[in-house]
């Protein structure tokens, strides 16, 4: 069971307040006409140390979103991790026994996610940011744990080190390349599409090994995508069609959240399927 889920939220470059959302970031609406005169006349005053301060602002940013990531990476390893290596005793009974753990866990994952992403004050007010976030990480990781019950341990492990490597490889390289990939959004949704669609109609099929590593490499590379994307978007400049704003941090981890996940999935299906 793979639930495919991916939050694409993005703020397209403005050509008409550039100035104020290529330094700053800040994804509310642009100033009232008074203070749009003051940023534009601010310009020539401020123009020496404007790119500075816009590097600044945008690397606490990146730091922070990333520190967000690690966190909920390292809480659902320790939510996932006693299912992953007790499943000989305890999870399995569990797992068998309270399914409705679950479908709940499932409900308050999407409950969550629905409301950070529809809510903006949610998702940027301190500290409800945090608990919502919080409580959707340790869904996941629940999720994750019933999941992994049924593979084998070696497979779970082969499964999180390739996806390492992976993330490791693609986010240097949304990093360093200059070739602009966050206007490619329609292409991977598009793909996306695709993934789910079959999804569906792999429930009805019977289950088939060569045709669950077809559906796991088009997913893994589907959300490979998806990591770049996100990533560019995360990162900023002047180059960039579309950016998360600096105050974002939290939808902005939660999408390199969502992507990652995804992608482990994906690639314990390959595993899975080719053991």
């Amino acid at each position: 069971m793979i639930v495919v889920v991916h939050l694409t939220v993005c703020q397209e470059r403005d050509t008409v307040y550039g100035y104020y959302d290529q330094n700053y970031g800040y994804s509310q609406s642009p100033p009232p006409p008074q203070q749009q005169a003051y940023v534009q006349a601010a310009d020539v005053q401020i123009i020496e140390f404007g790119p500075d301060t816009s590097k600044n602002v945008r690397n606490n940013f990146i730091r922070k979103v990333y520190g967000i990531l690690c966190a909920q990476l390292v809480i659902t390893s320790l939510i996932a991790f006693p299912f992953v290596y007790g499943k000989d005793d305890w999870a399995m009974d569990f797992v068998n026994d309270y399914v409705w753990v679950l479908w709940l866990s499932m409900a308050v994952m999407f409950a969550t996610l629905i409301v950070l992403v529809c809510v903006p004050a949610a998702s940027q007010k301190v500290p409800i940011n945090y608990i919502l976030l919080f409580i959707f990480t340790a869904s996941m990781g629940l999720m994750i744990g019933f999941i992994g019950v049924y593979y084998d341990t070696e497979a779970v492990l082969i499964a999180a080190g390739s996806t390492a490597a992976a993330v490791f490889v693609l986010t240097l390289f949304a990093f360093f390349v200059k070739t602009d990939f966050t206007g490619y959004g329609p292409f991977a949704l598009v793909l996306l599409m695709v993934l789910v669609f079959m999804g569906l109609v792999m429930i009805f099929l019977p289950t088939n090994r060569y045709l669950q590593i077809v559906y796991g490499s088009i997913g893994a590379l589907v959300f490979s995508i998806y990591l770049v994307i996100d990533t560019q978007m995360i990162v900023g400049g002047k180059n960039r069609r579309t950016q998360l704003g600096v105050d974002q941090y939290i939808t902005g981890a939660l999408m390199l959240y969502m992507d990652i996940i995804n992608l482990f999935l994906f690639v314990l299906t390959i595993v899975g399927a080719a053991r």
